[in-house]
């Protein structure tokens, strides 16, 4: 719990104090990491169920429908939005002349 209060403190001193400095990609993915929150606390609070609360949200007997909603769910929400934050931060290259690998050189290549 002291972590997700640590990382909601730098994420609001970087939105408040450092965002007007970003470049626009930038501050999309920032805006995507920031969305990635009440996940992180949905799954916080999943967590702190399972070791203090009722029977019901273990997740080896109780009910999977926790497990699925407040654990799984939120985990594979995260990812998305993480891995949209890394795209739209730096988009990949398809099909463009960046993204073009060099051909090898004609000849023979040396094995073993």
């Amino acid at each position: 719990m002291v972590t997700f209060v640590y990382l909601v403190i730098i994420v609001k001193y970087i939105l408040f104090r450092i965002l007007h400095q970003l470049e626009r990609a930038a501050q999309r993915g920032l805006w995507f990491v920031v969305a990635t929150l009440p996940l992180y606390l949905i799954r916080v609070i999943y967590l702190l169920l399972v070791e203090f609360g009722s029977i019901k949200f273990d997740p080896l007997i109780g009910d999977w429908q926790y497990l699925v909603g407040m654990g799984f769910a939120m985990e594979v929400g995260i990812v998305v939005l993480l891995v949209m934050a890394r795209i739209a931060i730096e988009p990949l290259a398809f099909g463009s002349k960046a993204a073009r690998v060099p051909p090898y050189e004609s000849g023979k290549v040396e094995t073993g």
